[in-house]
């Protein structure tokens, strides 16, 4: 059973959620808060005969989760850009082309309200609350026969990068003094001594993380440098 996503993105506030203290003037510890609700309805059509359908909405439980960044990251657009897709990564039902969908629009709202509030308060804390309305369509037997005969006849486009690409990405070990602390695609620590993988553009993965993304999106996770793709040959 295969399923496709549609997804509609809501920014329900920006607001500083506390002032800082006069006495105390210094921004060093201030945090940009990102408060995230993800509502995920999954489609089901139900066949009831050779013409008529009926359509399911099911509706699951709210998702929340709620994320902190430095106060910098407001005046660097491109590092806002990062911190956001590591956010989305981590939520659930998200897949990584709804991730890479969404990254742009909401780290430029959290950039350019975030500076606002910025210049306009002395603030401690600053609040980002967005909704994601996320719509989960289950394939019809007829749309899934339409791709497996696009995969054969190469017809329509594969997003994954090459096997070859893939199996060739340089394995290192992390030596100490490595600016690169975690895993962008599962969020966890490196270790030092442990075994990476470093894509061209220089950019650091755990292997097996990094393999499963590039199966399904032939763009790094952090920069979109572009990996080779399989060639497409058509037949007519």
């Amino acid at each position: 059973m295969s399923f496709v996503q549609d997804v509609e993105c809501s920014f329900l506030d920006a607001i500083v959620l506390r002032e800082r203290d006069k006495i105390n003037p210094s921004n060093d510890d201030t945090q940009v808060i990102f408060k995230f609700f993800i509502k995920p309805t999954y489609v089901y059509l139900e066949h009831l005969n050779d013409r008529d359908f009926h359509v399911h909405h099911v509706s699951h439980p709210s998702v929340k989760k709620v994320f902190s960044i430095h106060y910098l990251n407001l005046f660097l657009h491109e590092n806002m850009q990062l911190s956001v897709l590591e956010m989305l990564l981590s939520l659930e039902f998200l897949e990584i082309e709804t991730c890479e969908a969404l990254v742009e629009e909401i780290s430029s709202f959290a950039y350019q309200k975030g500076q606002t509030l910025w210049l306009q308060t002395n603030p401690a804390a600053i609040e980002i609350t967005v909704e994601i309305q996320l719509m989960i369509e289950e394939l019809s037997d007829d749309e899934e026969e339409s791709e497996e005969l696009d995969e054969e006849t190469g017809v329509g486009t594969s997003v994954g990068a090459s096997k070859k690409s893939i199996e060739g990405l340089e394995t290192m070990k992390l030596e100490r003094g490595e600016s690169v602390e975690h895993c962008t695609v599962c969020l966890e620590d490196f270790l030092i001594g442990m075994d990476v993988t470093k894509m061209p553009c220089s950019h650091t993965f755990h292997r097996e993380c990094i393999a499963r993304w590039l199966e399904q999106s032939n763009l790094c996770p952090l920069c979109r440098f572009e990996m080779p793709r399989d060639s497409l040959v058509s037949h007519n």
